[in-house]
Protein backbone atom coordinates (compact mmCIF):
# COMPACT_ATOMS: atom_id res chain seq x y z
CA UNK A 1 0.00 0.00 0.00
CA UNK A 2 1.24 3.23 -0.64
CA UNK A 3 1.44 6.11 2.29
CA UNK A 4 1.20 9.43 2.53
CA UNK A 5 4.61 10.37 3.79
CA UNK A 6 6.25 10.92 0.32
CA UNK A 7 4.73 14.02 -0.36
CA UNK A 8 4.14 17.65 0.41
CA UNK A 9 0.68 17.57 2.56
CA UNK A 10 -1.88 19.87 2.05
CA UNK A 11 -4.96 21.92 2.41
CA UNK A 12 -7.00 23.75 -0.47
CA UNK A 13 -10.23 25.73 0.14
CA UNK A 14 -12.44 27.40 -2.64
CA UNK A 15 -14.92 30.44 -2.00
CA UNK A 16 -17.62 30.05 -5.11
CA UNK A 17 -18.92 33.53 -5.81
CA UNK A 18 -22.09 31.49 -7.81
CA UNK A 19 -24.06 28.40 -7.33
CA UNK A 20 -22.35 25.70 -7.02
CA UNK A 21 -24.32 22.32 -8.11
CA UNK A 22 -25.18 20.31 -11.07
CA UNK A 23 -21.40 18.99 -13.37
CA UNK A 24 -19.09 21.59 -11.42
CA UNK A 25 -20.30 20.11 -7.92
CA UNK A 26 -19.70 16.50 -8.95
CA UNK A 27 -15.89 17.97 -10.37
CA UNK A 28 -15.07 19.13 -6.91
CA UNK A 29 -16.45 15.69 -5.53
CA UNK A 30 -14.51 13.53 -7.79
CA UNK A 31 -11.43 15.11 -6.94
CA UNK A 32 -11.33 14.90 -3.51
CA UNK A 33 -13.25 17.81 -2.31
CA UNK A 34 -15.79 18.54 0.28
CA UNK A 35 -18.14 21.06 1.25
CA UNK A 36 -17.95 23.29 4.50
CA UNK A 37 -20.58 25.65 5.05
CA UNK A 38 -20.67 28.35 1.65
CA UNK A 39 -17.05 26.57 0.34
CA UNK A 40 -15.57 23.70 -0.82
CA UNK A 41 -12.63 22.03 0.42
CA UNK A 42 -9.96 19.02 0.43
CA UNK A 43 -7.37 18.56 3.18
CA UNK A 44 -4.70 15.26 3.00
CA UNK A 45 -4.69 15.05 7.05
CA UNK A 46 -6.69 15.77 10.05
CA UNK A 47 -5.80 16.73 13.08
CA UNK A 48 -7.83 16.46 16.14
CA UNK A 49 -8.36 14.24 19.47
CA UNK A 50 -7.98 11.82 20.81
CA UNK A 51 -4.59 11.43 18.56
CA UNK A 52 -1.85 14.49 18.88
CA UNK A 53 -0.48 13.51 15.12
CA UNK A 54 -1.73 14.99 11.69
CA UNK A 55 -3.10 11.47 10.46
CA UNK A 56 -4.15 10.71 6.93
CA UNK A 57 -8.00 11.76 5.33
CA UNK A 58 -9.38 9.19 3.50
CA UNK A 59 -12.26 10.34 1.46
CA UNK A 60 -14.66 7.95 0.50
CA UNK A 61 -17.49 7.37 -2.02
CA UNK A 62 -19.82 4.50 -3.16
CA UNK A 63 -21.36 3.12 -6.16
CA UNK A 64 -24.87 4.14 -5.68
CA UNK A 65 -26.07 0.77 -7.97
CA UNK A 66 -23.28 -0.94 -5.70
CA UNK A 67 -24.80 -0.62 -2.57
CA UNK A 68 -26.72 -3.47 -1.98
CA UNK A 69 -29.27 -4.76 1.05
CA UNK A 70 -26.78 -6.19 3.38
CA UNK A 71 -28.14 -7.95 6.56
CA UNK A 72 -27.46 -5.42 8.72
CA UNK A 73 -29.46 -2.73 6.38
CA UNK A 74 -32.51 -5.29 6.06
CA UNK A 75 -32.72 -5.22 10.12
CA UNK A 76 -32.21 -1.54 9.88
CA UNK A 77 -35.37 -1.08 7.83
CA UNK A 78 -37.59 -3.35 9.49
CA UNK A 79 -37.02 -1.53 12.68
CA UNK A 80 -37.74 1.26 11.32
CA UNK A 81 -41.03 1.07 9.11
CA UNK A 82 -43.12 2.94 12.14
CA UNK A 83 -41.25 5.94 10.86
CA UNK A 84 -43.14 8.64 7.91
CA UNK A 85 -40.29 9.95 5.49
CA UNK A 86 -40.33 13.92 3.94
CA UNK A 87 -38.07 14.75 1.31
CA UNK A 88 -37.53 18.62 1.37
CA UNK A 89 -35.72 20.09 -2.17
CA UNK A 90 -34.92 22.28 -1.35
CA UNK A 91 -34.30 22.51 2.33
CA UNK A 92 -35.70 25.20 3.88
CA UNK A 93 -34.76 26.02 7.40
CA UNK A 94 -37.47 25.98 9.97
CA UNK A 95 -37.11 26.62 14.07
CA UNK A 96 -38.69 22.81 14.73
CA UNK A 97 -35.50 21.99 12.86
CA UNK A 98 -33.91 23.84 15.00
CA UNK A 99 -35.10 22.94 18.10
CA UNK A 100 -34.14 19.34 16.99
CA UNK A 101 -30.81 19.96 16.15
CA UNK A 102 -30.48 21.71 19.89
CA UNK A 103 -31.48 18.28 21.53
CA UNK A 104 -28.67 16.87 19.48
CA UNK A 105 -26.17 18.78 20.14
CA UNK A 106 -26.47 19.01 23.45
CA UNK A 107 -26.68 14.77 24.16
CA UNK A 108 -23.22 14.31 21.73
CA UNK A 109 -19.93 14.32 23.22
CA UNK A 110 -17.84 15.53 20.15
CA UNK A 111 -17.13 18.62 18.63
CA UNK A 112 -20.52 20.08 15.94
CA UNK A 113 -22.10 23.21 14.66
CA UNK A 114 -24.04 24.75 17.49
CA UNK A 115 -27.21 25.23 14.93
CA UNK A 116 -27.96 23.95 11.47
CA UNK A 117 -27.97 27.81 10.01
CA UNK A 118 -24.20 27.49 11.63
CA UNK A 119 -23.33 24.41 9.63
CA UNK A 120 -24.79 24.57 6.18
CA UNK A 121 -25.11 28.99 5.66
CA UNK A 122 -22.24 30.27 7.77
CA UNK A 123 -24.45 33.76 6.81
CA UNK A 124 -27.98 32.93 6.72
CA UNK A 125 -28.65 36.23 4.79
CA UNK A 126 -26.86 34.88 2.49
CA UNK A 127 -27.61 33.40 -1.12
CA UNK A 128 -27.62 29.34 -0.96
CA UNK A 129 -24.49 28.10 -3.03
CA UNK A 130 -25.44 24.82 -3.10
CA UNK A 131 -28.66 22.10 -3.99
CA UNK A 132 -29.27 21.42 -0.08
CA UNK A 133 -32.08 17.80 0.16
CA UNK A 134 -33.12 17.38 3.09
CA UNK A 135 -35.20 13.78 4.38
CA UNK A 136 -37.14 14.53 7.43
CA UNK A 137 -38.00 11.56 9.91
CA UNK A 138 -41.46 11.68 12.02
CA UNK A 139 -42.72 9.70 14.29
CA UNK A 140 -46.56 10.52 14.23
CA UNK A 141 -46.46 14.07 13.24
CA UNK A 142 -43.35 14.51 15.38
CA UNK A 143 -40.50 15.21 13.56
CA UNK A 144 -37.39 13.23 15.21
CA UNK A 145 -34.93 12.85 12.95
CA UNK A 146 -33.22 14.87 9.91
CA UNK A 147 -30.49 13.84 7.43
CA UNK A 148 -29.51 16.96 4.95
CA UNK A 149 -27.32 15.96 1.09
CA UNK A 150 -25.97 17.93 -1.68
CA UNK A 151 -26.87 16.64 -5.09
CA UNK A 152 -25.03 17.64 -8.04
CA UNK A 153 -25.53 16.12 -12.09
CA UNK A 154 -24.64 12.72 -10.94
CA UNK A 155 -23.07 12.68 -7.15
CA UNK A 156 -24.12 13.47 -3.92
CA UNK A 157 -22.53 14.34 -0.70
CA UNK A 158 -24.30 13.70 2.91
CA UNK A 159 -23.66 16.82 5.03
CA UNK A 160 -25.19 16.60 8.24
CA UNK A 161 -27.41 13.88 10.23
CA UNK A 162 -28.91 14.72 13.33
CA UNK A 163 -31.86 13.10 15.81
CA UNK A 164 -33.38 13.26 18.56
CA UNK A 165 -31.74 11.69 21.95
CA UNK A 166 -34.66 9.64 22.73
CA UNK A 167 -34.42 7.86 19.65
CA UNK A 168 -30.56 6.84 19.39
CA UNK A 169 -31.31 3.25 19.96
CA UNK A 170 -32.99 3.00 16.63
CA UNK A 171 -29.59 4.42 14.45
CA UNK A 172 -31.54 6.74 12.56
CA UNK A 173 -28.53 8.60 11.21
CA UNK A 174 -28.12 5.44 9.15
CA UNK A 175 -31.38 4.62 8.56
CA UNK A 176 -31.28 8.36 6.63
CA UNK A 177 -28.26 7.23 4.84
CA UNK A 178 -30.01 4.30 3.34
CA UNK A 179 -33.10 6.33 2.70
CA UNK A 180 -30.71 9.04 0.73
CA UNK A 181 -29.43 6.19 -1.22
CA UNK A 182 -33.04 5.23 -2.34
CA UNK A 183 -33.88 8.39 -3.15
CA UNK A 184 -30.52 8.39 -5.34
CA UNK A 185 -31.12 5.22 -6.79
CA UNK A 186 -34.44 6.27 -8.09
CA UNK A 187 -33.21 9.41 -9.14
CA UNK A 188 -30.22 7.67 -11.48
CA UNK A 189 -27.54 9.32 -9.39
CA UNK A 190 -24.29 7.41 -9.61
CA UNK A 191 -22.32 8.62 -6.58
CA UNK A 192 -23.04 8.92 -2.55
CA UNK A 193 -20.02 10.92 -0.92
CA UNK A 194 -19.71 10.11 2.87
CA UNK A 195 -16.68 12.45 3.92
CA UNK A 196 -13.58 10.67 5.07
CA UNK A 197 -11.97 8.09 7.79
CA UNK A 198 -8.79 8.99 9.35
CA UNK A 199 -6.94 5.61 10.89
CA UNK A 200 -7.06 5.45 14.66
CA UNK A 201 -10.50 7.67 15.04
CA UNK A 202 -12.88 5.03 14.49
CA UNK A 203 -15.46 7.62 15.27
CA UNK A 204 -15.57 8.33 11.50
CA UNK A 205 -15.72 4.82 10.49
CA UNK A 206 -19.69 4.59 10.43
CA UNK A 207 -19.80 5.86 7.19
CA UNK A 208 -18.54 2.52 6.21
CA UNK A 209 -21.65 0.61 7.09
CA UNK A 210 -22.95 0.94 3.34
CA UNK A 211 -20.28 -1.59 2.79
CA UNK A 212 -16.73 -2.14 2.86
CA UNK A 213 -16.38 -4.01 -0.77
CA UNK A 214 -18.13 -1.07 -2.45
CA UNK A 215 -16.33 1.76 -1.26
CA UNK A 216 -13.62 3.41 -2.83
CA UNK A 217 -11.33 5.93 -1.38
CA UNK A 218 -9.16 9.18 -2.83
CA UNK A 219 -5.36 8.86 -2.83
CA UNK A 220 -3.50 12.00 -1.82
CA UNK A 221 -0.44 11.02 -4.07
CA UNK A 222 -1.79 9.26 -6.78
CA UNK A 223 -5.07 12.18 -6.70
CA UNK A 224 -7.51 9.48 -8.27
CA UNK A 225 -9.90 6.71 -6.53
CA UNK A 226 -8.88 3.13 -5.47
CA UNK A 227 -10.63 0.36 -3.55
CA UNK A 228 -10.83 0.78 -0.25
CA UNK A 229 -8.35 -1.60 2.00
CA UNK A 230 -9.13 -2.37 5.50
CA UNK A 231 -5.93 -1.44 6.53
CA UNK A 232 -6.10 2.14 5.81
CA UNK A 233 -8.05 2.10 9.30
CA UNK A 234 -4.21 1.18 11.03
CA UNK A 235 -2.58 4.04 12.23
CA UNK A 236 1.28 2.50 12.46
CA UNK A 237 0.72 1.75 8.92
CA UNK A 238 -0.44 5.44 7.80
CA UNK A 239 2.56 7.81 8.50
CA UNK A 240 1.03 10.98 9.83
CA UNK A 241 2.32 14.54 9.08
CA UNK A 242 5.21 14.92 11.98
CA UNK A 243 6.13 18.40 11.18
CA UNK A 244 2.44 19.87 10.39
CA UNK A 245 3.58 22.01 7.05
CA UNK A 246 1.18 22.27 4.60
CA UNK A 247 0.95 23.65 0.86
CA UNK A 248 -1.85 25.72 1.23
CA UNK A 249 -3.71 26.88 -1.57
CA UNK A 250 -6.68 29.30 -1.62
CA UNK A 251 -9.05 29.56 -5.19
CA UNK A 252 -11.39 31.59 -6.16
CA UNK A 253 -13.99 32.52 -9.09
CA UNK A 254 -10.73 34.19 -10.58
CA UNK A 255 -8.75 31.66 -9.57
CA UNK A 256 -9.70 28.22 -10.22
CA UNK A 257 -8.82 24.96 -8.94
CA UNK A 258 -6.98 23.14 -12.57
CA UNK A 259 -9.88 20.04 -12.85
CA UNK A 260 -12.49 23.35 -13.73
Amino acid sequence: MNNTTDFKPYRRFYFPESPLAGERLDAFLANGWYRMRNMVFTQSHYHGEPSPLDLPVWWLRFPVSAIGGQDAHKRLRRRNRRFDMKFLSPFENRNVYESLYRRYYESIDFDGYPTIGDAVYEDEGAEPVFQTNAIVLYDEKRPVAMGLFDTGAKACASILHFYHPGYARFSLGRYLVLLTVDLLRERGFEWYYPGYVVPGHPKFDYKLFLGKDCAEYFHPVEQGWKPFEEGLLDPERNGPNTDRTYEKVFYDDDFLPPFL
